[in-house]
């Protein structure tokens, strides 16, 4: 087997499709992929994003909307996006929910609710560095696509699984070291 590990992520043309919502669906189909390799998963996501044109930021402002089916699911990786460092603004709801576990996070308004500033208007001043937006019912589903199709063009990552969320902030604690190895190096005993 290959020393280290190996992670490979889709690529999607997303921009080329006007109005599109970019949660993955049947009707969506890959364009391609990025792979990377490091010693470890962290290294080798975060090259793999890389990759993809889908750099991660490692500092910065986290948008956080999370269903309350997951709320629960998701304390542990909010309580590790801020010992990472980075600060978080939220929708109402995750932020009561992030309060009763010990977290601080600024309340930003869902677009549905017609009040400012909302989450595009934070987008546009170029405020948020990375969104974990994880939906469920109609309300969220139009929101969030809106922010989702507005995070693709302003080139703003997002994520809307939970486990596409715990694999970013674990790549993000075990770091990119600087490994560069020519293929034909890599041992595949």
């Amino acid at each position: 087997p290959m020393n280290g590990a190996s992670v490979k992520v889709p690529t999607f043309s997303c921009l080329k499709l006007t109005g599109l919502d970019t949660v993955l669906g049947p009707e969506i189909n890959s364009t391609g992929e990025a792979m990377g390799h490091g010693p470890n998963f962290g290294t080798a996501y975060l090259k793999a994003m890389k990759g993809g044109n889908k750099k991660l930021p490692t500092k910065g402002t986290v948008f956080l909307s999370i269903s309350n089916k997951l709320k629960l699911d998701f304390e542990d990786i909010a309580k590790d996006i801020v010992g990472h460092g980075f600060r978080i603004i939220a929708t109402k709801g995750t932020a009561e929910s992030l309060r009763k576990c010990g977290i601080d996070s600024k309340v930003i308004w869902r677009i549905s609710d017609r009040r400012q500033p909302d989450i595009l208007s934070i987008m546009r001043k170029g405020s948020v560095d990375l969104i974990i937006n994880l939906p469920t019912g109609r309300r969220a589903a139009t929101d969030g696509a809106q922010m989702r199709r507005l995070a693709v063009e302003l080139g703003i990552p997002f994520i809307t699984t939970l486990t596409g969320a715990r694999a970013a902030i674990d790549s993000l604690k075990e770091g990119e070291e600087d490994y560069i190895k020519p293929l034909q190096k890599v041992n595949y005993e």
